[in-house]
């Protein structure tokens, strides 16, 4: 075996495995995330109710500006995208839909 097969193949390698990764992201505040998709119609519910004062639902929230996530799939037919969120203590893996800035 010649000695610059190697090193091409692991090359190849390295750049095919830099391109497999997500690209990392930061919240801007206007995201809601939930960890069971099934949540957003209830969640969207709840949020968007003057009537509620404080509200919840069970694995939702609004993503704290700057927060770190990353897309795992991106869906453009729903607008809701599977992603991981990288919050304390350790990532959660979840579903995020951008609300409109107002």
């Amino acid at each position: 075996m010649s000695r610059p097969l190697p090193i091409v193949l692991f090359v190849i390698a390295i750049t095919v495995a830099g391109g497999a990764q997500a690209k990392a992201l930061r919240a801007n505040g206007h995201e809601l995330f939930c960890q069971n998709r099934s949540n957003f119609p209830e969640y969207m519910a709840v949020v968007h109710n003057k009537q509620f004062d404080y509200h919840t639902v069970a694995g939702c929230r609004q993503v704290a500006k700057g927060t770190r996530y990353e897309v795992l799939e991106d869906s453009v037919e729903t607008g809701i995208s599977k992603v991981r969120l990288y919050v304390w203590p350790r990532p959660i893996d979840g579903y995020i839909l951008v609300e409109g800035q107002d």
